[in-house]
């Protein structure tokens, strides 16, 4: 009996892991964008170096979801994806008893655009896309995230997964109307 149980868990096993690779399917079969290039992002606050922790988590992103193609010059891609960090603000949101701040909130707001290189035209466009963590002063003893580098590089990789949904996800509604 047992070894009928373990026969039927292995057929259901591979059986929805065939299911699962006939629903992946490359963002770029039906002509639409595929191939993406990454502008240099746009800092509009006055937090210096934050461009450069954004790209690297939106490369990394495009990478390990591997439905999109990082190309290295705008004329090689299909789409080109533009993002300008427009709000970048800590705030401290609780205090102790000598007023010494204990937890911050740190937001990041971005404005995203994919567009068509040779006709310019936007295909998906997302403005004032935000992110939000809290965390706790560094000079308190704390399991959370404790310092600020720590929570903007959350900040980054959340920032990254929604643009990287966002993408995947206009490409599947633009070969629905296809």
């Amino acid at each position: 009996m047992k070894k009928l149980f373990l026969l039927f868990g292995i057929i259901v096993f591979f059986q929805g892991c065939f299911l699962a690779r006939d629903n992946f399917k490359p963002a770029g079969e039906n002509g639409k964008v595929f191939k993406i290039y990454v502008n240099p992002i746009g800092n509009s606050t006055i937090q210096y170096g934050l461009d450069v922790g954004l790209m690297r988590a939106i490369t990394n992103e495009m990478l390990f979801d591997g439905r999109l193609t990082f190309v290295n010059t705008p004329q090689e891609a299909d789409g080109v994806l533009s993002v300008s960090i427009t709000r970048y603000v800590r705030e401290p949101l609780t205090y102790d008893d000598l007023l010494r701040a204990e937890q911050y909130k740190l937001e990041i707001a971005a404005d995203i655009s994919l567009y068509d290189f040779d006709t310019k035209e936007v295909l998906w466009m997302q403005e004032n896309m935000r992110a939000m963590q809290i965390y706790r002063n560094p000079n308190t003893l704390s399991d959370e995230l404790t310092a600020e580098q720590e929570a903007r590089n959350y900040l980054w990789e959340k920032l990254s997964r929604n643009i990287v949904r966002g993408i995947v996800k206009w490409l599947a509604d633009s070969r629905k109307n296809d």
